[in-house]
């Protein structure tokens, strides 16, 4: 690992790849494995040196499955398809993780308001609450 100044760091190739051609591919191959996801992030976690230094980890694969629903061997198994799946794209300095997570959807929300015009005088009030 390397020391990456905060503000000149880059967007990595491997992230362009990843966030354009990979993920379809990811989810084909989590559902031919009848993995229950419900989230596929990339994430890449820094540390802080100090002086405005930060030590980059690996690019992360972060999948989250419900809970109680990926036994160690589906896991070790599809983390590897993964892995697989983007050396295609010449994406090799990654790891695959697991994560257990619920996905609710609450019945208590409230109702979303109808959008308005721009013109509408409520519109700075309405748009966080409107489906638009």
């Amino acid at each position: 690992m390397s020391s990456i100044p905060r503000r000149t760091r880059s967007p990595a190739p491997a992230t362009a790849i990843f966030c354009g051609l990979a993920p379809p591919s990811i989810l084909d191959l989590l559902h031919g494995r009848h993995v229950a996801w419900t989230s596929i992030d990339l994430i890449r976690i820094f540390t802080d040196e100090g002086n405005d230094n930060m030590i980059a980890g690996p690019l992360v694969v972060w999948a989250g499955v419900s809970p109680d629903s990926l036994q160690a061997e589906d896991a070790f198994n599809s983390a590897n398809g993964i892995l697989q799946l983007l050396a295609r794209f010449s994406i090799d300095d990654v790891k695959v993780e697991y994560r257990e997570e619920s996905v609710y959807k609450s019945s208590a929300s409230p109702a979303l308001v109808p959008s308005v015009s721009e013109l509408d005088d409520t519109v700075d009030v309405r748009g966080p609450l409107t489906p638009a």
